[in-house]
């Protein structure tokens, strides 16, 4: 009888900087739809095609539109799953239940935009999901409520409308930004951004900066605050104040994530991906860019797309990475870079066309033309895209 020998037992991901000049160590120059998994053998990594795509929506989505994002909401304990669409007229948002297979319209007329944002609030004895999408109004969605539906028409103290684009929790407060200014309301009340006093630490109010607010993102016991080409933070209660700006910039609201205790985001400018971390004299630092080694891929950006730019943290059985969808000129398929923490490696993902991702019940979920469940069936929604792993010279 035959017997096989394992020739190498230690596989690494895309490095195009610092490849192993060792042949007890394959690296990859460039790979496609693969994964590193711990073989078990000798504390060993191994290299296997990673699984596709499938379609859970069916023909619930209208032909004529695009998923723009998804959203989890959890409210009363329960989940429920939130789809923003766009037509060539409209906005809507649906509530998506996959047990009935139904799609329900929460949100119509909205403006045609290429980006939202959704967060839950508790605001009083309820959990309502906020939306927004930096054009309209922002509206709450409450299941079950006599008006499931609410329109926030909201005003700061110097009666300046407030149609936010980003949204963020903070200090028990909904914060939200237009344009350079960072507006905040009235502790664990949404409809309130208007009332302020200096003495009453409860009060709404904003800060104006000099630079496009371009993220917003929760950070330990302060909220960071991203530009494109700089960062500052926000701690304490109020009045609130920020830190002078510090290096390190946010290419767009979606482009950063928090990834176990690490804030990561993409800075453009920079074409890097840093680590946005806390020492122990409680300064800002800029951490290492980790991806150096993939700094080809990264160029391969289209830059007329830099709002499309997404990072999700995916911690979910034996994984835990972060996905970077990065908008490329293939109008066909998309192309995710994904950061496997467990290892310290890049792989790339080639799909069908998707532009949103979320965990919905601690399962990965995707938005196209449909709505896909990720990491399931060995195709993208039928159609079969390459897998492959090129070594890099040393390895050949």
């Amino acid at each position: 009888m035959n017997t096989i020998k394992l020739i190498c037992n230690n596989f690494a991901g895309i490095r195009n900087k610092t490849a192993d000049f060792s042949s007890s160590k394959i690296c990859a120059s460039d790979m496609q739809n693969i994964e590193l998994y711990n073989t078990g053998v000798n504390s060993g990594v191994g290299i296997r095609t990673t699984k596709g795509n499938i379609n859970v929506s069916g023909n619930l989505i209208p032909t004529n539109e695009m998923i723009i994002n998804i959203f989890e909401s959890v409210q009363g304990g329960i989940s429920y799953f939130f789809v923003h669409t766009v037509s060539s007229t409209e906005g809507k948002v649906y509530l998506f239940d996959m047990v009935n297979n139904t799609l329900t319209p929460k949100i119509t007329g909205l403006a045609v935009t290429q980006e939202s944002f959704g967060v839950d609030f508790a605001q009083g004895m309820s959990d309502v999901f906020v939306f927004s999408n930096g054009v309209d109004w922002l509206h709450t969605i409450e299941i079950g409520a006599v008006n499931e539906v609410t329109t926030l028409e909201i005003y700061d103290r110097e009666n300046n409308p407030i149609k936010g684009r980003i949204l963020e929790v903070y200090d028990g407060r909904l914060w939200t930004n237009v344009g350079k200014r960072l507006h905040w309301c009235v502790q664990a009340d949404i409809t309130d951004w208007a009332t302020s006093d200096i003495n009453v630490a409860t009060s709404a109010g904003f800060i104006d900066f000099v630079k496009e607010i371009t993220a917003i993102k929760p950070y330990l016991s302060s909220l960071a605050i991203f530009f494109k080409d700089s960062s500052v933070i926000i701690t304490g209660q109020y009045p609130y104040s920020a830190t002078e700006d510090s290096p390190g910039g946010c290419v767009n609201p979606n482009a950063l994530v928090f990834h176990g205790t690490d804030l990561y985001f993409f800075d453009y400018l920079k074409k890097g991906i840093f680590s946005f971390q806390q020492v122990i004299l409680g300064n800002k630092t800029l951490g290492e860019n980790i991806a150096v080694e993939i700094q080809p891929e990264l160029e391969k950006i289209d830059a007329s797309k830099l709002s499309e730019i997404k990072a999700l943290s995916v911690v979910m059985k034996s994984r835990s990475e972060i996905w970077f969808y990065i908008p490329t000129t293939d109008e066909n398929h998309s192309t995710i870079l994904v950061y496997d923490s467990i290892h310290g490696e890049w792989t790339k993902r080639v799909s069908n066309k998707v532009r949103s991702f979320c965990i919905f019940n601690s399962e990965l979920y995707s938005g196209g033309k449909k709505i896909y469940k990720e990491l399931h069936g060995k195709t993208f929604d039928g159609e079969f895209i390459q897998s492959y792993y090129k070594t890099t010279p040393y390895n050949n």
